[in-house]
Order: C-alpha cells, then sequence, then structure tokens
C-alpha cells in the first residue's frame, strides 16, 4: 500500500515552481514513482481551472493503453464501457462545477471517488477508481488543483452489489481503497440504482416495472427500501438530491 501523504509532500516542494522542469532524478520523484509501480497505480496532478496536466506518473499505459504524455482528458471518456459513459460524463460536469463553486467561495478541500469499468490496453475492462482530492490554492497562483489517482479494483469489489460514489470532504477517505473505503457514500444496489434513474426519467412504478421486466410490487418494494436507506420523505427529493451532486 502506498502512503497518500507522499502526493501532498509532492506538491510542497514543487509548486513553487508550478511543476515544471521536475528533475525525474530528484529523490522523492523517484520514491513516488518507485511506489506507484509497486502498487500498479496512476496519478495525475492538475490545475483544473486551466483544465491543465501538470504532472503524471504511473502505470497509465497499462490501463489506457498511450504513453502519459500523449494522455488527455478524451482518453478517460473513450476508454469507459458504454454502460458507465453517462454516469463518467455527469462525474465529469461535476468536478467542473464544483472548481467554480471552490475558486469563488476559496472554499476547504473537497474528495470526489467513484470508478468505472474501464478498457485495459489488452482490450479487457477492469473496474478502475478514480479518487479526486481537489483544493484551492493562492500560490503561486490562484486556482484549483486536483489530484487524480486511479487504481484497480476489480478483485476488491467482486460480488459487491451496486458501486462506490463518495463526495465529501472527509479526507480520511482520500486514502489506498479497502473495503470500508468502497463501502463509503452510494448505498444502493445496481437494481435499486435502475429504479432511481427510472424515476429521474419520470417514469412511474408500473412503467418502471415494464421496463426492468420486474412486478409493480417488487419496484414499489425497491420503492421504499431506497426511501429507508436514505430517509428520504419521497423518491422525488432523493433524485433531486442525486442530480444535485452529479449522480445521475
Amino acid at each position: 500500500m502506498i502512503d497518500y501523504e507522499i502526493f501532498f509532500r509532492f506538491f510542497d516542494k514543487f509548486k513553487a515552481q508550478r511543476f515544471k522542469d521536475i528533475d525525474p532524478n530528484d529523490p522523492l520523484v523517484l520514491e513516488l514513482s518507485d511506489k506507484l509501480g509497486r502498487t500498479e497505480q496512476f496519478l495525475l496532478l492538475g490545475d483544473y481551472l486551466e483544465i491543465r496536466m501538470l504532472y503524471l506518473c504511473g502505470t497509465c499505459h497499462k490501463y489506457y493503453g498511450v504513453e502519459c504524455e500523449n494522455l488527455s482528458p478524451a482518453v478517460f471518456l473513450e476508454s469507459t464501457h458504454p454502460d458507465d459513459m453517462k454516469r463518467h460524463a455527469l462525474a465529469r460536469s461535476k468536478v467542473f462545477q464544483l472548481v467554480g463553486e471552490m475558486f469563488h467561495d476559496k472554499s476547504e478541500d473537497l474528495i470526489l471517488s467513484t470508478h468505472f469499468k474501464t478498457k485495459t490496453s489488452t482490450g479487457e475492462y477492469k473496474d478502475l477508481l478514480y479518487q479526486m482530492y481537489m483544493m484551492y490554492a493562492e500560490v503561486p497562483h490562484p486556482t484549483v488543483y486536483a489530484f487524480q489517482v486511479n487504481t484497480d479494483i476489480t478483485d476488491m469489489i467482486a460480488g459487491q452489489k451496486g458501486y462506490h460514489y463518495y463526495y465529501g470532504n472527509d479526507k480520511s477517505l482520500f486514502r489506498y481503497p479497502d473495503k470500508e473505503l468502497l463501502m463509503a457514500g452510494n448505498v444502493f444496489s445496481e437494481r435499486e440504482f435502475d429504479i432511481i434513474k427510472g424515476i429521474a426519467a419520470g417514469l412511474e412504478s408500473r412503467e418502471i416495472a415494464k421496463k426492468l421486466f420486474l412486478s409493480i410490487h417488487t419496484v414499489n418494494t425497491h420503492r421504499r427500501n431506497i426511501l429507508n436507506k436514505t430517509g428520504k420523505r419521497s423518491t422525488h427529493e432523493l433524485v433531486h438530491e442525486l442530480q444535485e451532486r452529479g449522480v445521475i
């Protein structure tokens, strides 16, 4: 496992030079590269106000089939499984909404964490966790920086229903992923999430049941369970909150 504290040490050491002309033989750079290599993770550091990558490190070629210097934001979407494409696009939109709000408010750090099925260089799909740590900074110029750490969690979530989604400022959740971290955030099974998406599309229970090949009784049972899990008074209230968070 890698201690994520090393990312902040890297940031503090090279921010004054705006992450340019970093010596690849610097001891901290070598340590970071070695640890990411051992965990088979990939790190991206970006200026998200300027939409510019500042530093890339790790095993990006393994996942995306391109060398780090050729990696662009489009590659992330192009590699995403069609079933996860809409959710990935929503997450990207949420990131840039948060960046704008953080820059305007000079607000505290935020974490956005979820995973998508991603095509690897061998053509197979893996569950790739995207962990983003966003922070407003005045130095070397006012902007919003973000670490993006990608980790293959396919084996970690084998048999787990639903998917992990976290958005908030619990900094303890920005760490090497484990079972506890991956259970944080989204509490819905895949079937419950299908029903939530149907509600968001304006469908009634009968229409959702027909679309998902379920009985109306089963759909209504899921709706009650969804409300019990979230403590919401109505599914429409929940849908509004999830839309605000960028989940649907």
